[in-house]
């Protein structure tokens, strides 16, 4: 800022900036600072894509594309660019301008691999999932070690219903990639859906065996133990996770969720606030921090605290979060904010036993 007060348009300070709010999770200062850079150095390609990145996390799609496009005009090599254009065209469902940029990567493409991956996402999001299959395992074979197109690849077959086509494909890629962690957690949650335990938990533990740290594996490990209600050997996997990513979210996450199936409330409650305070816009990890207080705590000042978080979902149209909002409303006897939240959940979701409860 002291730079910028000598110099308002110096470029790299500009960046600096913006990249500074975005660390300090300051989403709308660093918007403002990135959109101050573009408007005085338009050819700022990291800027954009940063500014793009800030955008698309705010659902802002229209926005998004008109930054990107500009961005190709001026940068058409750029296959970052270009993808997240065509992750923008999808969001907005413009599947013949999504389909027109993935060809476009395809032909930029030097290893072909990310232009058929992209073209395999684009099938996938309009539901051709043959199509999509088929684009994936051609990245697939010309890049083996990519994580995201074997995931991609997977759900395909899962979304076509083709849960055996899955197995059996993964069979065969473990096979050929025996040291392949992401493969052998596919497989073990594909076996796992089909009962396997077993087979699933054993490649389960293959794949940490090959990478101590694999999160997902851990995920496969501990959902099992959950859906086995072994509350205790999920909650020994979690400390296996955290002994090695001691502050990782989506582990501590879980360990909140077990405390909770044993009334462990208030623990639960301290693990999604400490959580929150390092990223507070986790809707999920919100919508549980908010219920538990409204219906385990009456304090004043824990009452606060879940109306600073929930407060986010006062113009959210899930159903979901408009009921846990209008719960805590009413918890603090502010009845005029609690009845529309209500009636509104009630009216998108009136199935639910506890929203009409409500």
């Amino acid at each position: 800022r002291t730079v910028l007060r000598g110099d308002p348009t110096r470029e790299n300070a500009q960046l600096l900036l913006g990249k500074a709010h975005i660390l300090a999770r300051e989403s709308n200062l660093a918007i403002e600072a990135l959109q101050k850079l573009i408007d005085t150095h338009p050819e700022n390609v990291a800027g954009r894509k940063d500014l793009a990145r800030l955008m698309f996390q705010s659902g802002r799609w229209e926005d998004v594309r008109g930054l990107l496009q500009v961005g190709i005009e001026q940068q058409p090599q750029d296959l970052t660019l270009a993808r997240m254009y065509v992750d923008t065209l999808m969001r907005l469902e413009d599947w013949s301008a999504a389909e027109v940029e993935a060809d476009r990567i395809l032909e930029l493409d030097p290893t072909k691999a990310l232009g058929h991956y992209v073209k395999a996402r684009v099938s996938q999001s309009r539901g051709d999932y043959e199509e999509s299959i088929n684009h994936f395992r051609v990245a697939l074979d010309l890049n083996p070690s990519a994580v995201e197109t074997l995931t991609g690849l997977v759900r395909s077959y899962v979304r076509s219903e083709n849960t055996e086509g899955a197995q059996s494909f993964l069979e065969g890629f473990v096979a050929e990639n025996p040291n392949s962690a992401q493969g052998l957690t596919l497989l073990g949650e594909m076996q796992a859906r089909a009962g396997d335990v077993e087979s699933a938990i054993e490649n389960s533990e293959k794949a940490l065996a090959i990478q101590e740290g694999w999160l997902p594996a851990y995920r496969n490990l501990i959902g099992i133990h959950l859906r086995a209600q072994d509350l205790e050997a999920a909650n020994g996997v979690i400390d296996r996770g955290l002994a090695i990513a001691p502050e990782n979210t989506e582990l501590m996450l879980l360990r909140a969720n077990i405390l909770e199936r044993t009334g462990r409330y208030s623990e639960a409650i301290e693990i999604y606030g400490n959580e929150l305070e390092k990223n507070p816009n986790m809707d999920v990890a919100i919508n549980n921090y908010v219920a538990l207080i409204a219906d385990h705590q009456t304090d004043t000042d824990s009452l606060r605290s879940a109306l600073r978080y929930g407060q986010r979902f006062e113009n959210t149209q899930n159903p979901i979060f408009q009921d846990t909002l209008g719960w805590l409303y009413y918890r603090m006897d502010d009845l005029d904010e609690a009845l529309p939240l209500l009636e509104a959940a009630v009216a998108r979701a009136g199935q639910l036993p506890q929203i009409r409860y409500h």
